[in-house]
C-alpha cells in the first residue's frame, strides 16, 4: 500500500503513529496467521496516503464505505473485505 504521511500536531502525530501500530500488530497477528483472512490479504492495503490520519479521527465508523474501499488496513476491515459487508 501506500506510505502513510505522520504530519499535523504532536497529538496527532501520536494518533496516527498509534493506528498504524494497530494495524501492524492486526497484520501479523491474524490477517498473516489465520486461514480465514487469506482471501482478503492480496487487498489488504490503504491507497491513500492519509489513510492512518483519516482513521485517527474517527473515518473508520463515520464514512465507512470509502474507508473500507479505500483504507481497509488502517481501519483492521480485512474480514469484511472477505464477506463483501
Amino acid at each position: 500500500g501506500v506510505t502513510q504521511r505522520i504530519d499535523g500536531s504532536e497529538s496527532e502525530k501520536q494518533a496516527v503513529r498509534d493506528v498504524l501500530k494497530h494495524m501492524d500488530n492486526y497484520f501479523f497477528h491474524e490477517v498473516l496467521a489465520l486461514q480465514e483472512y487469506e482471501y482478503a490479504r492480496s487487498r489488504w492495503y490503504n491507497s491513500n496516503e492519509l489513510c492512518a490520519f483519516w482513521s485517527s479521527v474517527g473515518e473508520c465508523e463515520s464514512n465507512r464505505v470509502f474507508m473500507l474501499s479505500n483504507c481497509p488496513a488502517a481501519c483492521r476491515f480485512c474480514l469484511l473485505l472477505h464477506s463483501g459487508l
